[in-house]
């Protein structure tokens, strides 16, 4: 029960940093730039458009949607192929090669983890068979789900078992992606899903943590320029900008 209380305590007091952070970040852009997004907008991509991850973003979710950061954390050498994450990877290697739980690296973390002096679980999990009873059977069954019955957006998803594993805000949060000085889209968080719906080849709605400051300069000009002398035509299907471009 302890534990209980202390994990509650914990994800509420991010929460309350995630709403604080995401208002200050909606009134910040308000006066700085010509079209702010919506912070809780979702718009539409095809995962298998999706290449990269980046870490190196100087942002984290209790910093709030909507964020806008300059600097050089797009650059290619910030940025890794979303292949090479431990979840898209074993999940791919589970639901495309047929690997058991086992022979990926989900399991090998996992044990890792575990084995830490000062961690008492992993995941919901305080042994490795509970982590295979437990987060790899909700995992198996959050594939299935969406593979026979379609990708559910995150806040009409059956909680069921998802409450041991997503606390709090988190249940109601789209994959999370961030969006670099040219437009590309890129992960952020929401591995899991991301990673299932790109092994079926889906379109999905994402929410956009973080874009960086000369993308949001696009949005500006573009919502400042005519339909006649539209700038930036080259991104004029970007997904991003549907609100923007239909002023």
């Amino acid at each position: 029960m302890n534990s209980l209380n202390f994990l509650r305590r914990k994800f509420y007091h991010k929460y309350v940093q995630y709403k604080f952070n995401t208002i200050r970040n909606s009134i910040k852009n308000y006066f700085k730039y010509d079209a702010p997004a919506d912070p809780y907008k979702k718009i539409w991509i095809d995962t298998q458009s999706i290449h990269y991850r980046n870490r190196a973003i100087p942002c984290n979710r209790e910093g709030g949607m909507a964020q806008v950061r300059t600097g050089n954390w797009d650059a290619p050498e910030n940025c890794t192929p979303v292949g090479e994450n431990y979840i898209i990877k074993s999940l791919r290697e589970r639901y495309e090669e047929g690997a058991s739980w086992e022979e990926t690296a989900y399991y090998e973390r996992a044990k890792q983890k575990l084995a830490e002096d000062n961690r008492d679980q992993y995941r919901g999990a305080t042994n490795i068979q509970e982590f295979i009873k437990g987060q790899c059977a909700y995992v198996d069954g959050l594939y299935h789900d969406i593979k026979h019955n379609g990708y559910k957006n995150a806040s009409k998803e059956p909680r069921g078992n998802k409450k041991r594993f997503r606390y709090g805000y988190n249940q109601a949060l789209e994959v999370l992606v961030s969006i670099d000085r040219k437009g590309k889209i890129m992960l952020f968080d929401g591995h899991h899903r991301f990673a299932i719906a790109q092994i079926l080849g889906l379109h999905i709605p994402v929410q956009v943590v973080c874009r960086h400051k000369q993308w949001q300069r696009v949005r500006d000009e573009i919502y400042n320029s005519t339909t006649e002398q539209l700038t930036h035509r080259e991104y004029g299907d970007h997904p991003d900008l549907e609100d923007v471009l239909n002023k």
